[in-house]
């Protein structure tokens, strides 16, 4: 596994390589209720750009591919970065919690960050209720901004500032 970031709580992070791309696709696909459907161009540009990282999540026990995560705004005169996208395919095994656990350690001990910040659809409530667990604050609601078939969605703003972070330890 090359382009290591970080270890811990079982799952290895690191960046995305292209070879990963396709599974990646399918993870998207089977969780396109609550994340927006990226082309391959797409994520291969979030793969070579400055301001996003694109890194993609593995088991430690198996190697395996079990989802992805999306930061944007990196290194923005703002200090404020974007925890754009997280999906994991291997649900209940508290892969989602230690992910959320490496983008705030990464972001605020690594990049150092001001501030985190998410949106998440309303109806995805577990992934709130996650969030707020872990100490994101609600900030804001955009009501029906996002079209879905013949009706809206509205999403959640939610983020947490360098001084809000608690360490983890696992």
């Amino acid at each position: 596994m090359k382009n290591m970031i970080m270890e811990m709580g079982g799952l290895v992070f690191c960046l995305t390589g292209s070879e990963y791309l396709d599974l990646i696709l399918d993870i998207e696909k089977a969780n396109s209720d609550f994340v927006f459907i990226w082309p391959k161009e797409r994520h291969m540009k979030a793969m070579n750009s400055e301001d996003e990282m694109h890194i993609s999540v593995f088991s430690s026990a198996g190697r395996k591919l079990v989802g992805y995560i999306l930061l944007s705004g990196i290194g923005g005169e703002d200090s404020a970065v974007e925890f754009r996208r997280m999906v994991i395919s291997d649900k209940g095994k508290g892969y989602g919690r230690t992910s959320v656990r490496f983008i705030k350690k990464y972001c605020f001990e690594v990049l150092k960050c001001h501030r985190l910040w998410l949106d998440a659809f309303t109806d995805n409530e577990k992934a709130i209720g996650l969030y707020r667990s872990e100490g994101f604050v609600q900030e804001g609601l955009l009501r029906d901004c996002k079209k879905h078939g013949d009706s809206y969605r509205s999403m959640v703003i939610m983020s947490m500032l360098e001084q809000e972070y608690i360490p983890c330890s696992f």
